[in-house]
């Protein structure tokens, strides 16, 4: 490198010229012409990678996850038991996965895959991790785990939010009770609850049924204030096993003459019922929430209660109708 003093030399003669053998500074073409060098080096490139490899999320949560010393390492909360049901889990992710390989991704600084041509913007805000919200609308925010949670903050860095759920109709494997409890380890006090008292959906007389359903979930809410009555109170039958499908199927033909009718029952009772009631729908308490008809029949409501969603279930599949309710009990 060559020193030029004294005022002598190219920089006194054009006071524009500039770079590093005229003033010590490289000047814009240099730098350009020295990251080329560095990315064209492939004593650099592998240098770098392997001091900083290049990783992929899906490798580095599978390795985790199906590793039980690193599993006993890193989450030493979970119990031998525990971790051989996660490192036996098989091939492939479920949607559980998802937040783990957001989490992942968001560690390992991946910044998303090159920009297919006539690309939608849907598809470009699903692909480019760097893309954010100004406002998120939530539905079924209830159903969030914490990890969810933190996912859709890290698209949202302005945390405006609007998060619309029942509490007491959760179906994931979490057991909030509250919104405290679902949303506090991660926004901490930084939201504000806006309780929706009034139902418009339920008549009166099903919703007088919810409020001993709602304390055996043990729930902290009040059940909501209907704001019409049907006129039709509900009904409950008792039966052997041996007379269930008899019952289901001349209950539903009595329904059917008058309403649209859905049936909710436990899922081990669904295939059979199903081969009775013809076109009319036979879900479980988790495949009917957010749907609605006239009239609802809901088969072995003890079952229902029995279910992973214990309670909380029989309070979704109560609150389907909007004029009349139906119930078939097992005699046990």
């Amino acid at each position: 490198m060559t020193l030029w003093r004294h005022g002598l030399g190219p920089s006194a003669a054009d006071p524009a010229v500039t770079g590093s053998d005229v003033d010590g500074l490289l000047s814009e073409e240099e730098i350009e012409e020295l990251r080329e060098q560095i990315a064209g080096d492939g004593t650099i490139a592998r240098f770098l990678e392997s001091w900083w490899p290049t990783r992929d999320p899906e490798t580095v949560l599978r390795e985790l996850l199906t590793d039980r010393e690193r599993l006993a390492r890193f989450a030493p909360e979970l119990t031998p038991g525990e971790i051989g049901a996660v490192a036996a889990e098989p091939d492939g992710w479920a949607p559980s996965d998802i937040p783990l390989l957001d989490a992942v991704a968001e560690l390992l600084g991946e910044t998303g895959t090159p920009a297919p041509q006539a690309e939608f913007t849907a598809d470009r805000a699903r692909r480019t991790r760097d893309w954010v919200y100004g406002h998120v609308v939530v539905d079924e925010a209830q159903e969030l785990s914490e990890m969810q949670w933190r996912m859709v903050l890290r698209r949202c860095p302005s945390r405006s939010i609007t998060a619309v759920g029942d509490i007491d109709q959760a179906e994931a494997p979490h057991r909030h009770t509250s919104w405290a409890q679902a949303v506090g380890a991660v926004l901490g006090d930084r939201w504000t609850a806006a309780r929706l008292s009034v139902c418009y959906r339920t008549p009166r007389e099903v919703m007088g049924l919810t409020g001993p359903v709602l304390a055996r979930a043990g729930s902290h809410n009040e059940p909501p204030t209907a704001v019409r009555s049907s006129g039709a109170e509900p009904w409950r039958l008792t039966v052997t096993e041996a007379d269930l499908l008899s019952t289901v199927q001349r209950a539903v033909t009595g329904l059917a003459q008058r309403w649209t009718v859905g049936v909710v029952a436990p899922a081990t009772r669904i295939a059979a019922l199903r081969t009775v009631v013809g076109d009319v729908p036979v879900l479980t308490a988790t495949q009917a929430k957010g749907l609605e008809w006239d009239a609802t029949l809901v088969v072995d409501p003890d079952g229902i209660a029995a279910g992973p969603r214990g309670w909380n279930g029989l309070y979704v599949a109560l609150t389907r109708c909007t004029q009349e309710l139906g119930q078939v009990s097992v005699a046990r």
